[in-house]
């Protein structure tokens, strides 16, 4: 199935109690898993197993529970990795035995897809999602601006995508930001958010080490821009620290709490893809990299100016290797 259909399916609010949602685009995916998850637990708390906090057993405890205080149990996992046949099968057994329970499950492993017709043949549905196409993504971001109060035209919204080169989940992150600003929203505060404030640029920077992002030539693209080393550095050291405190919040106490966890509140978008950027990073790999980082910074404060440039950019192609090896 692809999206449209399961738009029609989100809105006859018939939704099977098995979904798997996979493809390439990770805003859709998060998005529409939480749509699906929101309507299958009918206003009940919405139990999730994030990247390494899966395990089969884990999820098969959580959907065989039954509770006097809720109506449904619902499960969302978000995995890179390829579940086993074997595993599906042990999810849809218990969700057969629990009426109760639910699960969406979101993947964006290449090779997800092969997975299709299990999930059909055990009574669920899979549906695929592909790179929103640019009036899809202005769209979506329409969409998404209207929930925040924000007006803003379309030429507008074009601009954000394209100065993210289209990747759609940082300009939603960026339209969060913009409710920040007094007054009205013209190129000048477009270009502002997302190029005139130094740890803005660098966070979208940053947002691609996980990815398959040219974290080079998006470097290049900072140098010329006028950004010192330093001060790029110094930037994502406070992003690994953010997340490392958000990993660490998460696995004590389950949530994903901004205010409890930095002592303010960020707004919602960008809170989530903090939760879940830090829970797709190990704590050896947080280790390794704040080391790595800590060298990176003695080696820059005795470098000039061009070789503190190709200092902190090698020191970008570990850390992409070691957060990339990590899940």
């Amino acid at each position: 199935m692809y999206r449209r259909d399961f738009d029609k399916l989100l809105a006859s609010g018939k939704l099977p109690r098995l979904l798997y949602l996979y493809g390439e685009c990770d805003y859709q995916l998060s998005r529409y898993a939480r749509l699906a998850c929101d309507q299958l637990a009918q206003g009940e708390e919405i139990q999730k197993l994030w990247f390494d906090d899966y395990s089969l057993d884990a999820a098969l405890a959580i959907l065989g529970q039954s509770s006097l205080f809720s109506a449904t149990n619902i499960l969302w996992i978000m995995s890179d990795a390829k579940l086993s046949k074997k595993e599906l099968e042990a999810l849809a057994g218990v969700i057969q035995r629990n009426e109760s329970a639910g699960v969406v499950i979101q993947t964006t492993h290449p090779a997800a897809k092969d997975h299709e017709r299990t999930v059909e043949n055990l009574g669920g549905i899979a549906v695929r999602f592909f790179q929103a196409t640019i009036g899809e993504a202005v769209a979506f971001l329409r969409e998404e601006a209207a929930a925040l109060g924000l007006t803003l035209s379309d030429f507008l919204l074009n601009r954000l995508l394209g100065l993210h080169e289209n990747n759609l989940s940082l300009a939603v992150n960026d339209l969060a930001k913009l409710t920040l600003i007094e007054g009205e929203i013209g190129i000048k505060e477009i270009d502002e958010v997302v190029f005139g404030l130094g740890s803005l640029t660098i966070e979208s920077v940053l947002a691609g080490l996980m990815t398959n992002a040219d974290t080079p030539a998006q470097l290049e693209k900072l140098y010329e821009q006028g950004e010192e080393p330093m001060a790029i550095l110094l930037a994502t050291q406070r992003y690994f620290l953010q997340l490392f405190a958000f990993h660490r919040h998460i696995k004590l106490h389950g949530n994903y709490d901004s205010r409890a966890i930095l002592g303010f509140k960020l707004p919602p978008q960008i809170e989530r893809e903090r939760a879940q950027a830090a829970i797709k990073i190990t704590l050896p790999t947080f280790s390794s990299l704040l080391e790595l980082l800590l060298r990176t910074e003695g080696r820059l404060k005795s470098s000039k100016k061009h070789d503190a440039q190709a200092e902190l950019t090698a020191a970008f192609i570990t850390l992409k290797e070691l957060l990339l090896a990590s899940h």
